[in-house]
């Protein structure tokens, strides 16, 4: 009998953790409009924004998921081009470029959650037109500052950092980059919570300058820049991204790399620069072992090393650890044939398959890795209905997709625990995704147990929130 209970009660609490509901909101039209963005959620509403030249309205949904609201922004007659959305507790931010007195400017306006504006800064200006204006915005992971990066005359990084809360900009500097780059490729920008930008530059990432691989990381303050160099040790970086760890104060990247080529990976590395020590910057590489090639490429396949992948995302682990997500994708164009026009002579095929997933110790040791099967293929679509989403919790990440690219297509999820161990199951069945085409890739998780999918079907705009 106490067996029995204790049976009945791990029954209930598994369903419990995999139960979900499905809400499925109005339509909003998208004729006419560039895009939307799903802002984020205040309260029991999720805001929304569609958008195009000179226009951005906002929408907010119910509880229900019915349309309770709409407004479109006043900007007072300024030509203005949308560039970001923010959400954050007061409501939103919005970061847009508008032209006035024959100079183009790069605004953020603090609105509140009924889209009332309470500030607004000038963030840079520029002696450019309004559509030339294209600046690199960088976010904070406490979504309390934001960087404005813009490269001029092919020489000159004007950047920028503003405090959000405070409505302010923090501090503003004019970088000569030939002075910086030194012959390096830029990589990448990260800016953390106090509004420090972490500028990353690669060189000798090539056969023939192996031995001079290097990363080398430039933080840049309001008076200060810092350098840091981390050795790659004679190996090749296919690819990479870093994030920057606020509670053990390191900037963290984590990627594939090879020995022989840098369009082929054979393992991963882990690599931190430590901020609280004057030391040189960790890096570890590991080659995957060949059961998990094996998995990975095919027995039949003898060449233990793979292409066509891209890093997705990665997340850190409060103990200075991190868990890399990356996914096999490519896109190929192919020759139609004769008797078409010369804008239907070729197609783009594109093709998202297998989820990789590795995770790290904080000395950059591996802890685990997993292949998450998948096989998604669509034409002439931009793969919008491919790849994926990663809803987050404290004691499982739900990875959710298409099974296909197609009207009715069943989504599935795989849930993977803190050790790894995922588990394939039905999120939706066919019959249920009837009349929604859903963009797991533009899905936006909206609290702890809850995300946003859009469904976008010919011109028209659905949401559809799952609930765990």
């Amino acid at each position: 009998m106490r067996f029995l209970t204790l049976t009945l009660l791990l029954l209930v609490i598994s369903v419990q953790a995999f139960a979900q509901t499905t809400l499925i909101s109005d339509e909003l039209s998208l004729r006419r409009y560039e895009n939307y963005r799903i802002i984020g959620k205040h309260g029991s509403e999720v805001l929304v924004t569609k958008y195009r030249q000179n226009k951005i309205e906002i929408y907010g949904f119910d509880a229900d998921m019915k349309i309770s609201w709409f407004k479109e922004l006043d900007f007072d007659g300024k030509r203005v081009t949308f560039l970001d959305v923010i959400s954050n507790q007061e409501g939103f931010a919005l970061v847009y470029a508008a032209r006035q007195s024959k100079r183009t400017s790069v605004i953020l306006t603090q609105y509140n959650a009924q889209a009332e504006a309470l500030n607004s800064a000038v963030l840079q200006t520029y002696d450019k037109r309004l559509y030339d204006v294209k600046p690199s915005i960088l976010l904070s992971s406490d979504k309390q500052r934001l960087a404005i990066m813009e490269l001029e005359e092919k020489n000159h990084l004007k950047l920028s950092t503003y405090d959000i809360t405070k409505g302010e900009v923090q501090w503003y500097r004019n970088l000569d980059i030939d002075a910086l780059i030194k012959g390096r490729d830029f990589s990448q920008a990260v800016l953390d919570n106090e509004g420090q930008v972490y500028l990353v530059f690669e060189g000798g990432n090539s056969r023939r300058h192996i031995r001079y691989h290097k990363f080398n990381v430039l933080r840049v303050s309001a008076d200060d820049i810092v350098e840091h160099t981390i050795d790659l040790h004679g190996k090749l970086t296919y690819d990479v991204t870093f994030i920057y760890d606020e509670v053990n104060r390191r900037l963290v990247g984590t990627g594939l790399y090879d020995t022989e080529r840098m369009n082929r990976a054979r393992g991963a590395f882990y690599t931190a620069v430590d901020y609280t020590q004057q030391s040189a910057g960790l890096v570890r590489f590991q080659t995957f072992d060949e059961d998990f090639m094996k998995v990975l490429v095919g027995r039949k396949n003898r060449r233990r090393t793979f292409d066509n992948s891209s890093i997705q995302k990665v997340m850190l682990r409060r103990d200075g650890g991190a868990l890399m997500v990356v996914e096999r994708q490519r896109a190929t164009m192919r020759p139609v044939g004769a008797g078409v026009s010369v804008s239907e002579a070729h197609r783009m095929d594109y093709y998202f398959d297998d989820i990789i997933l590795v995770a790290f110790h904080p000395d950059g040791r591996m802890h685990w890795r997993e292949v998450l099967y998948k096989r998604q293929f669509s034409q002439d679509d931009g793969g919008q209905y491919s790849s994926f989403c990663v809803v987050q919790s404290p004691d499982r990440l739900r990875i959710l997709y298409n099974d296909e690219i197609s009207r009715q297509s069943s989504v599935s999820q795989y849930v993977v625990e803190t050790e790894g161990r995922p588990r394939r199951l039905s999120v939706m069945e066919p019959e249920d995704t009837d009349r929604l085409q859903l963009c797991f890739r533009s899905a936006q998780q909206v609290s702890g147990r809850e995300v946003i999918v859009p469904s976008k079907r010919r011109s028209r705009l659905q949401l559809v929130k799952l609930a765990y």
